[in-house]
C-alpha cells in the first residue's frame, strides 16, 4: 500500500499523518523526482511503475471525492441516502452489500452509530430501503434527501416481495 504519497509530490517537509501496520511490514521510501522522471535507458518498467502510481493517485482522489460528497450533505439521513445510492450506482443495481458493518459505516459518514441504525429504521418504514445486516435494497429512486438516482436494473429482487 502507499501512503503519503501526495506529500511526497509537493515536497512536505513534515507529514501530518501517522502510519500504523497491522502486520510486519518494510518500507520502501522513494524518491518522487526519480520516480516521475524516465531512467537513461527510458525502460517499460519505469513507465509502468509511472504509470501504476498515477493509477493509485487517481482512484484514491476519486474515494476521497465520493467521501466528501457523502459527508457533505446536512443530516444523517442525506449522508446515508447519498451513499447508498452512490454504491446503488456503482453496482449498476438497487440491491447490493456494503463492505461495512453499521459501526463501519457510522464511522465512514460521521454520525453517530445509534443515530445510524434510527435513521435506518424510519428510512425502512417509509418505504425507502430495505436491509438486513450488510446488505441493502433500495425502493425509492429518492431517499427523502439529495442523492443520485437510482440504476434501473430491471431485476425482481426477492427482498422486494
Amino acid at each position: 500500500n502507499l501512503f503519503a504519497e501526495s506529500y511526497s509530490c509537493v515536497r512536505a517537509k513534515s507529514l501530518p499523518v501517522s502510519v500504523i501496520s497491522t502486520a510486519e511490514s518494510e518500507i520502501l521510501w522513494i524518491d518522487y523526482r526519480r520516480t516521475v522522471t524516465t531512467c537513461s535507458s527510458a525502460c517499460r518498467f519505469h513507465t509502468r511503475l509511472i504509470e501504476n502510481m498515477l493509477a493509485i493517485l487517481a482512484s484514491k482522489n476519486i474515494l476521497l471525492s465520493r467521501k466528501i460528497e457523502h459527508l457533505s450533505k446536512r443530516t444523517t439521513r442525506q449522508k446515508l441516502w447519498a451513499y447508498l445510492s452512490d454504491q446503488a450506482s456503482l453496482r449498476g443495481a438497487r440491491e447490493f452489500d456494503i463492505p461495512y458493518n453499521r459501526q463501519e459505516l457510522a464511522d465512514y459518514l460521521c454520525v453517530d452509530r445509534s443515530a445510524l441504525s434510527g435513521e435506518l429504521g424510519r428510512m425502512q418504514r417509509d418505504g425507502i430501503l430495505r436491509f438486513r445486516r450488510s446488505h441493502f435494497l433500495l425502493l425509492k429512486k429518492t431517499g427523502g434527501g439529495s442523492g443520485a438516482p437510482l440504476p434501473r436494473d430491471g431485476k425482481k429482487s426477492p427482498a422486494a416481495e
